[in-house]
């Protein structure tokens, strides 16, 4: 069985989640390693591919500097899957932050439901993953928000509703 004790695990077909990356290895197959943990910044001399390094905290409050990292992070991510590349997004512990990372770049790249993409964060890395209140809720937005673009631009959704000032709720009287 997978856990967090395992230094990465498969989350989907080629988005990794993991703690702290072992200097020492090559990564090889992985076209990006995402590294998240503020407090651990390890260089990676054997690895070929692209790093990044968004750095931040583990933290219910996080800075809009932080927030906007994590975004960032989340969008490179999503754009290397989109090309086909192989991506493992790390934290200190492989929980919350690469969580996040993880849940936003699922949230743009896939439909998969906000609790399925919760469950198989779980899943690979354990029942404590993602539970840090704040970055739960914010892949729970991007989730919810990815839906209101697809519903917006399909046949039958509203496109333009939510420029006239409308709310979902106004919508659907």
């Amino acid at each position: 069985m997978l856990n967090s004790m395992d230094p990465f695990n498969k989350v989907s077909a080629k988005l990794y989640q993991g703690s702290v990356p072992d200097p020492d290895s090559s990564y090889e197959g992985f076209s990006m390693i995402v590294l998240c943990a503020q407090e651990c910044q390890p260089e990676l001399p054997r690895f070929k591919g692209t790093v990044l390094r968004p750095a931040f905290d583990d933290t219910t409050n996080p800075s809009v500097a932080h927030v906007q990292r994590a975004r960032d992070a989340s969008v490179a991510v999503g754009s290397e899957l989109m090309r086909g590349g192989r991506v493992l997004v790390t934290c200190f512990m492989g929980l919350n932050r690469s969580g996040l990372v993880v849940g936003q770049a699922m949230a743009m790249t896939t439909r998969i439901p906000a609790d399925q993409i919760v469950e198989m964060i779980r899943a690979a890395r354990g029942k404590d993953a993602l539970t840090n209140t704040t970055f739960h809720a914010m892949v729970l937005s991007a989730v919810r928000m990815r839906d209101e673009v697809l519903s917006a631009r399909s046949p039958g959704g509203t496109k333009h509703g939510r420029a006239r000032g409308e709310s979902a709720r106004d919508r659907g009287r």
